[in-house]
């Protein structure tokens, strides 16, 4: 797993990284809204 990997370099498994799984859910909320705007124009 890439993203267990992730975390692992984040800062130790004991944290499981929240703050990296919610910037990678940001990146793809706001990748989904540019395509959107993409689409409208």
């Amino acid at each position: 797993f890439i993203y267990r990997e992730k975390i692992e370099v984040g800062g130790g498994v004991k944290k499981k990284s929240p703050p990296s799984f919610f910037f990678f859910q940001l990146t793809t909320i706001t990748t989904h809204f540019f395509v959107k705007k993409k689409k409208k124009k």
